[in-house]
Order: structure tokens, then C-alpha cells, then sequence
């Protein structure tokens, strides 16, 4: 959808709504979702609809129960968050400075345990510099819970004495570039 190729869309529109039900299995359930964004998508409606889903800001605490409840019944992400961080850490064990683009960074909660395990490098820490990318929130300040992440995340770097920084992007993820990251 990025390129607007409505026609492409409205084909894979109509196979994903051949194998999608709201009450099928996971998987049918999932494509159900993934069609109804599409098509609101495709009609140009999904800002309209992502505006009045997102207008109502939810207390960073009830996020966080969501958040801790969904890991609990669900220990995939957990997982995931470790076996990344391993590879991560393994990829750059020589490195002097590591950037990370967080796609959906939301509270960094997969970063502390990373930030731990390259404190304890022989020859001290690298840089670690996480460019945190998510979707604008409503009103005056869009990047507002990026940045209170970054500073989060600062914070637990200090501890640990690693040297940090943040870049915080509040965009579309479609709209982003390599240049908005500031790569190294």
C-alpha cells in the first residue's frame, strides 16, 4: 500500500478474506484483523479510524499490566526479546558502537537485558545507540512517549555505565527513510 497500488491491494484483499474468519482459528482470526485493515486501508479510511482508536491516550500504568499479562499467558515474546538480544550480542561482540532501529519501541522493555549483558564486555561497553520508532501520538507533543522511553532507557544505561543515545522518530513507518534513523 505503500506505493497506493489499490488494484494489487483488492486482489490480496480477496484471497486473505478467502481463508479469514472472526471465528476460526488463530491464524483465520489473524487474516480476519489483517483484511479489516487492509480494506480500511484501501478505502481510505484507516486514518480516520487509527485517529479515533488512538484520540484516547491510556495511562502508561494500564499499558503495563496489558503488557505483563500478555507476556505471562503468551511467553513467545519473551523468548523472542531473548533469543534477539543473544544474537545481537553475539553479532557485535567486537564492535565499539551499536545502533538499533526499534520498530514499535513502545517501552523498550526488550532493551535492559542487552544493556546488562554488553556492560560486562572485557575492554568496556560500546556505544548503544537506539533510534526508537513508533507511531505519532495525538496532539501538540507526536514523539512524547519515544522520547520519555529514550530517557528511561538513559537512565538504566547509566547504571550500568554504558554510553548511550537516543534518537526518537514519530512517523508512519511507511514514511520513514534510512536517513531519519541517523545512522552511524
Amino acid at each position: 500500500m505503500a506505493d497506493n497500488n489499490t488494484a494489487t491491494a483488492n486482489e490480496f484483499l480477496k484471497q486473505i478474506r478467502q481463508y479469514s474468519s472472526p471465528y476460526g482459528n488463530a491464524t483465520e482470526r489473524l487474516a480476519h484483523c489483517f483484511a479489516n485493515a487492509l480494506e480500511a486501508r484501501v478505502a481510505g479510511t484507516g486514518s480516520a479510524l487509527y485517529t479515533t482508536l488512538t484520540s484516547r491516550r491510556i495511562p502508561a500504568a494500564e499499558s503495563l499490566k496489558a503488557y505483563q499479562t500478555y507476556v505471562a499467558a503468551c511467553p513467545f515474546k519473551r523468548m523472542s526479546n531473548i533469543f534477539a538480544n543473544k544474537s545481537i550480542g553475539r553479532l557485535t561482540r567486537e564492535a565499539t558502537r551499536i545502533h538499533i532501529n526499534d520498530f514499535g519501541i513502545l517501552c523498550g522493555f526488550q532493551w535492559p537485558c542487552l544493556i546488562q549483558g554488553i556492560s560486562l564486555r572485557l575492554g568496556g561497553s560500546p556505544l548503544l545507540r537506539i533510534t526508537g520508532i513508533d507511531f505519532p501520538l495525538p496532539g501538540f507533543r507526536p514523539a512524547d512517549g519515544i522520547e520519555q522511553t529514550g530517557r528511561h532507557l538513559m537512565n538504566y544505561c547509566k547504571r550500568f555505565n554504558v554510553p548511550f543515545e537516543c534518537n526518537a522518530i514519530a512517523k508512519k513507518w511507511d514514511t520513514i527513510r534510512e536517513k531519519n534513523s541517523g545512522g552511524m
